[in-house]
């Protein structure tokens, strides 16, 4: 039988953030720990400009 400790190891390990770590051979890192931080910082920009241009577009169709 499949013990339960055994299990859950792994998703304790992976939410208590020590799995958290980007792998030495990742070019950019995870979204937690970015290696690129400019690129990171350029795609945060450019999501939020979309964002904000879809809201403005959408509030003067329905507004």
């Amino acid at each position: 039988m499949i013990d339960k400790n055994d299990t859950m190891k792994p998703l304790e390990d992976r939410f208590s953030g020590e799995d958290d770590k980007p792998a030495p051979e990742e070019e950019y890192g995870n979204i937690h720990h970015p290696k690129k931080h400019l690129l990171t910082g350029a795609l945060y920009t450019l999501a939020l400009a979309a964002v904000l241009a879809a809201a403005i577009l959408f509030s003067r169709i329905w507004g």
